[in-house]
């Protein structure tokens, strides 16, 4: 080792020795750094989604050379972990602080383990800190830790803390404002070891929020334990503690020693290096630098000056600028203006117009257009037309003023007389014919009527008729083509001479080409007739034949029965006449006659026996059992007439009542509006009625509304589809087959929210089925025989065979096997070739001649024929081919059809056959009518229009099920907003496999049919305008319904008025029930309906009918049952004897013959068949008779034949036709008809123009001052090959009404007043106007005249001017150089601008610049680099919800070549705008609660109650948390016996008279006299006949009072007459004395008229019998009348008296029921159990008097005897106990478990949600009761809403420099800020992108040292001339080894140097800076001497160098902290 470095290294060497031992971290611990989180998987929460299930942070720390790695995991205890954003688990901000995000309502258990970043073994630190910061008070988060040495609060009070059994509880108590980081508001847990650290950390609150849990971590490998309180002894050493910490809890484990002390001011410290990086710099002066004598000077020189520019305002000036150059230390620098001024009041840039005040005139603009006269008036003809002008140039100064009108009107039509004027003529229309004359026409109109007296347009000077408006031409009059004859169709056959035309014959044919250029014509017939040879019927008749009777039918009945037989008439020819004696009398063609082969039987009807009774139709109560019987035998003669079936009533046993059951609540139907607010309906209804005395229902709402979509419609909501349903069925049951799914739009989207987008419908192949083909194989069929050789020579021969059978299922196929054979033959092979095997010749393709053409496919206006032609022989050999047309096709029937030509019906060709329906089944085709026949036209004949035929298929030919293309994408379902559009695509079969693929293979029959739709969102939609607020309204409540036997009554309301754009929604039922009495337990019987009739064919005489009844009614509530027949049976014929009766005959039918002799028929029946032994029918049933015998020939007819018919039109046609018809067809001999029936002209004749006459003027257009009327006429037949053309004139038109009307002149209102003048100082103007009064009419005079005038005006007020003002000159700024000639600048401006009119500004200079500090640099100072001061903060990032605020300042004073630069920021951030809420703050309100639901039981239950939230909550306001449904327990229902039940009660709060016995305490004063009663007013209210429904409260009843009064002997003692009467909450009272007692009336009466009025039941309850402690003072009761009596269970009250009430009841206390402590009760309903077993409850029926006595015997006390009543009337329900609760143990209300919270109510933001329980099981009997919350809400949180604009993406902002290394051998980072943050969805700024870091070339773990490079060479000097200096530079580098001593591992265990050893290193470099600083006060001091000691201070400076080079070094190293320059090693 060389001396150099012994004597830099021994003063670090002993220092190292000296503190061998000290605390490794006397610094503080080092802090753990969570900016590497190379895994978040925390509780499989993602977003990772790979193993470990944790949360890693990678190289934390380093301890003993290990790196650390800090795991973050989930008990296996712990509940599942729920996180509301799981990506924010990991890195803060800060690089030390990592976080975990646990959702609100949850808690866990974590597990943080240390582990080596290698080998992933456990880590054990010696001491460990863990801290969690800022906890959120509002919500009380808690901490649980166990295992900790201590814990410390960085502030008194920000945790309280509980011990639990899992370990001591910190819960966050009060707020902390200080910084995260800092470690002053956290909570940190010493650890003495640490590997495993359990933690458990619990978010209260409703779920769905995100709660953050901060936390850091640090340690140590060697500390002591904390010392507690901050105290100087904190510190120790050099160090004192701060003031600010004193008291502070903190300890060198907790905060670094930085954060609680200072360093003494007399002690220096030394700054931790942390890496080996920096360089040093050593100065010395330039060797051989010129003198600086010879300087060029370089002067300023100023820029171009910019073009003027406007000053601004009336100030008349414009400016201009230039820029000042830059000059050299010997130039000079700039001096003048740079910025000037110049006056130019004529340029209107720098003096508008506006601002010149000098005189000028005002200018009127232009008038406007006169306005169109489109007025439109009933009564006035006369319209008026306006225009206006307006002020183009304002007066000026003394210029004139704009006078005159500016608004005029005029009529809209001239005064004078007008004559009408027609239009010119319009242009020729086209020609109609293009030769053969056609014909053209023109047409004009009356374009100005006549008015005010003027000429109208009549006749003019050529036609004296009127004046004509349109006119004709004829035009093309030329030939158009070579004469060509008629052509005619030949004659159709004759028809007729039928049945249907027996006398005439016709015939027809057709024009099928009419003459064209003069050729010949077609005057020809076209339909002939003529008669036909004499008809047959007209001929002698033959005498008709009758064929032989048949035989005779089978006998109707063994006994009294029928037979028939029948015959006809030979032939079908019916033209025949009778003979014989059947020409007079007529013949039979049917008869019967009587039958039987024994004697009629007459024994009576015979029954089976009765079938036993059915099984019972009711399993519980009353129900009916059946049974039936048959019949056996009936007799020929008696007939059965009995019961066959009967009911009866039958009880299996008593039924179980029913209780009521309201069915669950329908789903919310769907939302009226999309946003702003809708509302949304539900309903409900009664699922199971109480039966059998069950529970009756409650009152439940039965519909209701609530509000929904309640987001603003500027809040874009997007559709989501809900869940799929569930598969449909399979489409067959074998595969392949396949299922559909569905799924709804569960959310939709609101204007402008985006639609659901995907398919409706999914569909899935049903692979579980079988195969739909069992297994076949495929089959071949024989081989065919082999085919002739194809050629003589060297040919071919074949054969073939078909599939037979194809493969099904898994059956072999035939694809292997070969289905045509090919042979050799001629020669074979083998064989030689023939002999005569030569090339044949060649051979050209031979053409068949052309077939004849096609009947033309239309009979005139044109069609088409064809013809064809085949190959008779192709060519070979290489012959000619045929190179010509094989089909050919021509026009035809190119003449005009018309309606005088006959169209046949003509069939169309057959379609081709379609595809089997299945295999070797059926195929199809059909043809249709191809030409329907007019009305002469041969009809269509009778043909099948549809043909079947069989056909067999390939079985096994392959199909595919496949999709089709999607469609093109519809229409928009919306037009502004957010819309949808759908497409859609089908299943169908077919035969190639599509290129996607096929949904499966399938058969020709295999079922494939479906359809997919798709929707996406359409694009380009403009927003939806805004609407106006409007509030939702109810409709006001209906009347109550009459009740029902579910005890309930109903009203109801309607949405009267719908929300709309953010009004106030409706909430609450739509129908609402009410408890309303009714009485359903009345008997009722049971009721037969009526007898059906009798059913059943009497066929036979022993037949029988029947009929049926059923039950109408069944009996209710124990009414008397049916019993009796429900079928009887009776005979047809009853017990009589009847003999056979026949039927009238029927009507004759119509003879077959008219003359020459005929027949006709009739039949009848039997009537009435003969019965019980009566005589049978013996007559005919059907006969024949002649008819119509006159001879034929007597009145013979002859054929007439009608007019011709006029010829038809030739317009338009090439033939004129005309018919006639046979209006009389001959008969009997007549002459028949013979001729033409249609005959045919041609049109091209000469024919002249005919036309009709003129019609009748019509009606005049006006009644008065002269119109125009019109006449027209046409022409009935245009000219025709020359003929005479037709008039020009076809309609005319004249005048009419000429006469003046009634004329009204426009009249206008006088001039209104002058208008305000428009200048408040000096010159302005005014306007006046006015109006119409009368509009003109019928030809008045319109106005001509100005409507409105301006003026000048003077406002009397003189105007003042504001002149122009200059501002003072600036201070000259700061030179821009301390020396060698810089320059400054000042600047003015203009205060105040002139007012137009006044006075200009003053051209003046607005900037100017000149010289500053000219002195020479010879002698330069170090200017250190100052900032400037901050500017303002600038605009918030985020205007909510906090966001960054950046401010900045800028450099004031750079530093110069030796000065010091300015250290700190640029730029700074701070955060703004936090807990500003986004969204207005609403808070969540609850509506009222609902009243209370009835009870639920008839004894005990529960009841409940509701309530809904009015208002949700909007951005901080408060969410609703609690319930929204309450249960209570309640009685109701219990019966009579059950006075904790108020029903039924009556009410003894109001006392009317209390002076019972006359003994007071009313009327003591013997003042006032009443009666000796004590009376209870209004104790109860019946119904009347108005009032049927007292209680629901819209009516009164009838009210009823309790009278009691002393009944027998008088003699009743009060002892305490003050206390009788009202006792208590519904007690009576009545006090005995001792020894005492009275019998008592108790008497219901009417509170009117005091009639007693009757009760069905009473029941009269007494309290407290009790009796003394020996015995006496016994209290004793007797009954007189009671029905009953009732002694509660462990009843102190001893039955005393006989039970039979014949004479009464007695009951006295029992010995155990003596006074000691017995209270008595306050109320009916809260009697306890002593208090009721000192009761007794007395039963009178149908009473409305109880008589009762009380004793009190053997004693002197006085007693007290309490009693409350209950009483039932009319239909009220009237049951004792209808719970049973005197003998059944009672039954507590259970509720069931909570169901699942419902999803949040907004998809976006923060919502409500809810959940709820039902109650299972009510009490009953005395059971307690559920007071319990039903359902309850609380706030959730969903995704974040983001308004609708353009998403920004998150910004960065550059990179900062890399700051130092944290450690040796550690990492040094650099960072960026977030300088823009997302906005509207943008995307996010991820934590990567925040810092970067990278290693450091040090490793602490080799040892290395920190040493200096060599120097580097030196650099440019800093002056070209003179004196200067230049530098040169080394830098650190971490080396193992020392150059001359070796490896720094020994070098350190040789010397004992430590880990300390870089702080020597910092000790020396301090003393090293401190010599540096003088060396730089030395150097200065050399600068100043001049040249002349330059050597002497080289020298000096020298020495100064050669005695410690080393620590003369300046060295620049960059900190984390501050990023000031400074010095030292690194």
């Amino acid at each position: 080792m060389s001396a150099a470095w012994q004597r830099l290294l021994l003063p670090v060497l002993l220092l190292g020795a000296a503190q061998g031992a000290a605390d490794l971290c006397a610094g503080g611990p080092r802090r753990f750094l969570f900016n590497r989180v190379s895994h978040s998987n925390l509780g499989g929460a993602g977003p990772d989604t790979s193993s470990p299930r944790a949360l890693v942070f990678d190289k934390a720390a380093n301890f003993d050379g290990k790196c650390v790695r800090l795991y973050v995991s989930l008990s296996p205890k712990s509940a599942p972990y729920k996180s509301q954003n799981a990506q924010q688990n990991g890195a803060a901000n800060d690089q030390y602080l990592g976080r975990l995000n646990l959702m609100s309502g949850s808690s866990a258990s974590f597990i943080i383990t240390l582990r080596d970043c290698d080998t992933l073994d456990q880590v054990e630190i010696p001491h460990f800190n863990l801290t969690f910061h800022a906890l959120n008070v509002l919500s009380q988060e808690k901490i649980t830790v166990n295992g900790y040495k201590a814990a410390y609060q960085s502030q008194d009070d920000l945790f309280s803390k509980d011990y639990t059994p899992d370990g001591t509880t910190f819960t966050s108590k009060n707020a902390c404002d200080k910084d995260l980081n800092g470690g002053a508001c956290g909570l940190t847990f010493y650890f003495d070891r640490a590997s495993v650290i359990p933690v458990h950390l619990d978010a209260p609150g409703v779920e769905g929020f995100g709660r953050l849990f901060y936390f850091s971590a640090s340690g140590c490998n060697n500390v002591d334990a904390p010392r507690g309180t901050c105290s100087d002894s904190a510190c120790g050493g050099d160090y004192a503690l701060k003031p600010e910490a004193l008291g502070k809890k903190c300890m060198d484990v907790v905060c670094s020693r930085n954060e609680c002390c200072n360093l003494k001011e007399d002690k220096m410290t030394y700054p931790l290096v942390q890496s080996c990086q920096g360089t040093e710099r050593s100065w010395r002066s330039c060797p051989n630098l010129p003198d600086c004598n010879s300087c060029v000077p370089v002067n300023c020189v100023f820029q171009e000056w910019s073009e003027w520019t406007a000053l601004g305002g009336c100030s008349g000036l414009c400016k201009r600028s230039r820029a000042s150059g830059e000059n050299n230390e010997c130039g000079n620098p700039c001096s003048g203006p740079t910025e000037e001024t110049v006056v130019r009041l004529d340029d209107p840039l720098c003096y508008p117009a506006h601002c010149n005040l000098q005189d000028q005139d005002c200018m009127w603009s232009q008038w406007s257009e006169w306005t169109e006269c489109n007025e439109e008036c009933n009564v006035c003809l006369l319209g008026q037309r306006f225009r206006h002008r307006e002020v183009y140039q304002p007066e000026l100064g003394s210029g004139n003023a704009c006078v005159g009108p500016y608004n005029e009107t005029k009529p809209c039509q001239a005064e004078h007389a007008v004559d009408c004027e027609m239009s010119t003529w319009g242009e020729w229309t086209a020609c109609s014919k293009p030769c053969g004359m056609g014909w053209k026409a023109r047409m004009r109109r009356v374009v100005q009527e006549a008015q005010f007296g003027g000429k109208s347009c009549g006749a003019d000077e050529f036609y004296n008729e009127g004046m004509s408006t349109r006119q004709t031409l004829p035009c093309n009059v030329q030939a158009c083509g070579k004469p060509t004859p008629c052509v005619l169709s030949d004659w159709s056959s004759w028809e007729g001479c039928s049945r249907d035309s027996p006398y005439q014959k016709f015939r027809f044919r057709d024009v099928l080409q009419t003459e064209m250029n003069g050729g010949k014509p077609c005057d020809v017939d076209l339909n002939q007739t003529a008669g036909c040879p004499e008809p047959d019927e007209d001929k002698p008749k033959p005498p008709c034949e009758f064929i032989d009777w048949g035989s005779w039918s089978t006998c109707s009945a063994p006994c009294g029965g029928q037979m028939h037989r029948e015959r006809k008439i030979n032939g079908e020819n019916d033209q025949c006449v009778l003979h014989g004696q059947a020409s007079n009398t007529g013949a039979a063609l049917k008869e019967t006659m009587a039958c039987g082969h024994r004697e009629c039987n007459h024994v009576s009807c015979r029954l089976s026996e009765w079938t036993a009774w059915s099984q019972c139709s009711s399993d519980c109560g009353v129900g009916a059992t059946f049974r039936h019987r048959k019949i056996l035998e009936i007799g020929d003669t008696t007939g059965c007439n009995t019961a066959l079936e009967e009911v009866r009533a039958c009880s299996l046993s008593d039924c179980k009542g029913i209780d009521c059951v309201w069915g669950d609540w329908d789903p919310w139907g769907a939302c009226t509006c999309s946003c702003d607010g809708g509302i949304k309906r539900r309903n409900r209804i009664i699922k199971v009625a109480p039966r059998n005395g069950g529970r009756l229902c409650s009152p439940e709402d039965k519909n209701e509304v609530a509000p929904c979509n309640t987001q603003a419609c500027n809040q874009c909501i997007d559709g989501q589809w809900g869940t799929w349903g569930e598969w449909g069925a399979c489409s067959g049951t074998c595969a392949p087959s396949f299922r559909v799914r569905h799924r709804n739009v569960a959310v939709h989207p609101n204007s402008c929210g985006k639609p659901a987008a995907g398919l409706e419908d999914d569909y899935q192949l049903c692979d579980h089925l079988p195969s739909c083909e069992q297994d076949q194989d495929c089959q071949l069929s024989p081989w065919g025989a082999w085919t002739s050789c194809s050629c003589k020579c060297f040919g071919v021969r074949e054969r073939q065979r078909n599939v037979a059978q194809y493969a099904r299922g898994k059956g072999k196929s035939c694809a292997d096997e070969s289905l045509k054979e090919v042979r050799a033959c001629n020669p074979a092979t083998g064989e030689s070739p023939p002999a005569n095997c030569e090339p044949d010749k060649e051979v050209a393709c031979v053409l068949g001649s052309w077939e004849e053409w096609s009947q033309c496919s239309a009979s005139c206006d044109g069609g088409q024929k064809t013809r064809l032609r085949h190959i008779l022989s192709p060519a070979g050999n290489g012959g000619a081919p045929c190179e010509d047309a094989l089909a050919e096709t021509a026009n035809c029937s190119t003449n005009s059809c018309d309606h005088g030509v006959c169209i046949d019906c003509i069939w169309g060709a057959w379609s081709e056959w379609g595809d089997c329906t299945k295999c070797g089944g059926q195929r199809f085709r059909s043809r249709n009518i191809k030409q329907m026949p007019n009305k002469c036209g041969k009809p269509c004949d009778a043909r099948p229009a549809k043909e079947l035929g069989s056909c067999a298929s390939q079985c096994g030919k392959k199909f595919y099920c496949a999709w089709s293309d999607w469609d093109s994408m519809g229409h928009c379902t919306k037009t502004c907003g957010s819309g949808s559009q759908m497409r859609q695509r089908q299943l169908s079969l077919v035969e190639s496999e599509p290129v996607g693929g096929a949904f499966f293979e399938a058969q020709a029959d295999s079922t494939c049919s479906g359809s997919q739709v798709d929707s996406e969102d359409c694009k380009g939609l403009m927003p939806c305008e805004s609407c106006t607020k409007q509030d939702c309204l109810f409709s006001d409540w209906s009347e109550w319904s009459a009740p029902t036997c579910t005890q309930l009554c109903e009203r109801f309301r309607q949405v009267s008025q719908q929300s709309a754009c953010g009004g106030a929604n409706c909430i609450g039922p739509l129908r609402e029930t009410k408890k309303c009495p009714h009485e359903c337990k009345k008997p009722v019987d049971c009721m037969f309906g009526n007898w059906g009739e009798w059913e059943g064919e009497c066929h036979e005489a022993n037949g029988q009918r029947e009929r049926r009844r059923a039950i109408q009614q069944p009996s209710m509530n124990g009414g008397e049952q049916c019993s009796g027949a429900t079928m009887e049976t009776r005979p047809c014929g009853g017990q009589k004897t009847i003999d056979c009766q026949m039927e009238e005959w029927v009507e004759w039918s119509s003879c077959t013959a008219s003359c020459d002799g005929g027949i006709r028929l009739r039949k009848r029946g039997i009537a009435v068949h003969a019965r019980g032994g009566g005589n049978p029918c013996n007559y005919s049933l059907a006969e024949v008779a002649q008819c119509n015998m006159q001879l034929c020939h007597g009145n013979s007819r002859d054929c007439v034949m009608s007019e011709w018919d006029a010829w038809t039109s030739c317009e338009d046609a090439d033939m004129s036709y005309r018919f006639r018809q046979i209006t009389q067809q001959p008969e009997n001999g007549g002459i028949t008809c013979n001729g033409a029936l249609r005959e045919a002209m041609s049109c091209l004749n000469k024919v002249d123009c005919q036309t009709s006459a003129w019609t009748e003027w019509d009606e005049c257009d006006k009644s008065c001052g002269g119109g125009q009327h019109t006449r027209h006429r046409q022409v009935t037949r245009n000219p025709l090959n020359g003929g005479n053309a037709c008039p020009h004139r076809l309609i005319e038109t004249a005048g009419c009404n000429a006469v003046p009307c009634q004329t009204r002149d426009c009249i206008v209102s006088a001039w209104a007043q002058w208008g305000d003048c428009s200048a408040t100082c000096g010159v302005g103007t005014r306007i006046r106007s006015r109006d119409f009064q009368q509009r003109p009419c019928k030809g008045g005079r319109g106005c001509n005249l100005t409507l409105a005038q301006t003026e000048p005006c003077d406002s009397n007020m003189a105007c003042t001017c504001v002149d122009c003002v200059w501002d003072t000159w600036t201070e000259w700024k700061e030179c821009d150089k301390s020396c060698d000639g810089g320059q400054t600048t000042r600047s003015r401006k203009i205060i105040t601008k002139p007012d137009p009119g006044c006075k200009p500004c003053d051209a003046q200079v607005a900037s100017q610049v000149k010289p500053c500090n000219t002195q020479v640099c010879s002698h330069k100072s170090c200017i250190d680099g100052l900032w400037n001061d901050w500017e303002e903060w600038g605009v918030c990032s985020s205007t909510c919800d906090g966001g960054e605020a950046w401010r900045s300042r800028k450099m004031l004073q750079e530093a110069n070549d030796c000065g010091i630069a300015a250290t700190g920021l640029a730029t700074e951030a701070m955060k703004c705008n936090v807990g500003v809420p986004c969204v207005p703050a609403v808070d969540c309100m609850f509506g009222d609660w609902s009243r209370w639901s009835e009870c639920s039981g008839k004894c005990v239950g529960v009841r409940e109650r509701s309530r809904k939230i009015l208002s949700y909550a909007k951005g901080n306001g408060l969410y609703c948390a609690g319930p929204l449904k309450q249960t209570a327990p309640c009685h109701h229902g219990g019966g009579l016996l059950d006075f904790t039940d108020p029903g039924q009660l009556l009410d003894l709060h109001h006392v009317r008279n209390n002076n019972l016995g006359g003994q007071g305490p009313w009327g003591l004063d013997g003042e006032t006299t009443f009666e000796p009663t004590m009376r209870f007013r209004n104790v109860g209210e019946l119904p009347t006949a108005d009032c049927k429904f007292p209680s629901a409260g819209t009516c009164s009843g009838r009210m009823i009072d309790l009278v009691i009064s002393e009944s027998g002997p008088k003699g009743y003692t009060a002892c305490s007459v003050e206390s009788n009467g009202r006792y208590g909450d519904g007690f009576g009272e009545i006090n005995v004395a001792g020894n005492t007692g009275g019998t008592f009336s108790f008497k219901l009466v009417d509170s009117a008229t005091d009639e007693a009025v009757t009760a069905r039941r009473i029941m009269l309850k007494f309290y407290g019998l009790t009796q003394g402690t020996s015995g006496d003072s016994q209290m004793v009761i007797h009954s007189h009348n009671s029905k009953d009596y009732f002694l509660p269970k462990g009843t102190k009250v001893a039955l005393s008296g006989g039970t039979d009430n014949a004479d009464g009841v007695t009951f006295a206390s029992s010995a155990d029921a003596d006074q000691g402590g017995a209270e008595l009760p306050s109320s009916p309903r809260e009697a306890s159990e002593d208090q009721e077993a000192r009761t007794v409850s007395l039963q009178f029926d149908d009473a409305s008097e109880a008589i009762v006595s009380m004793h009190v015997s053997h004693g002197e006390s006085c007693q007290t005897f309490l009693f409350a009543a209950k009483a039932c009337f009319g239909d009220e329900p009237c049951e004792v106990d209808t719970c049973g609760i005197f003998d059944k143990p009672p039954v507590d209300c259970v509720v069931s478990d909570w169901s699942f919270w419902e999803p949040c109510s907004h998809t976006c933001g923060v919502g409500q949600q809810s959940r709820s329980r039902k109650i299972i099981q009510y009490p009953v009997r005395g059971g307690f009761g559920c007071s319990e919350e039903l359902t309850v809400t609380r706030e959730c949180i969903a995704r974040p809403c983001h308004d609708e604009c353009e998403p920004v993406d998150c910004q960065y902002s550059d990179w900062s420099m890399w700051g130092v290394c944290d450690r040796c051998g550690g990492q040094k980072r650099r960072t960026r800020h977030i300088s823009a943050h997302p906005v509207c969805g943008g995307a996010a700024c991820t934590r990567s992108n925040v810092e970067e870091v990278t290693n450091c070339t040090r490793r602490c773990r080799d040892k290395s040292f920190c040493l200096w490079s060599d120097w580097g060479e030196y650099g440019p000097c800093t002056e070209t001339c003179g004196a200067g200096l230049q530098a040169r530079e080394r830098r650190l580098m971490a080396q193992s080894e020392i150059p001359g001593i070796g490896d720094a591992r020994d070098f350190a265990s040789t010397y004992g140097v430590g880990m300390d050893f870089e702080m020597k290193f910092q000790e020396l470099h301090a003393r090293a800076q401190k010599m540096e600083t003088d060396r730089i006060q030395v150097l200065a001091l050399s600068f100043t001497a001049g040249c002349a000691s330059l050597a002497a201070v080289f020298g000096a400076v020298r020495v100064l160098g050669a005695r410690s080079r080393t620590e003369r070094s300046v060295s620049t190293y960059d900190s984390d902290n501050d990023r000031s320059r400074d010095t030292g090693f690194m």
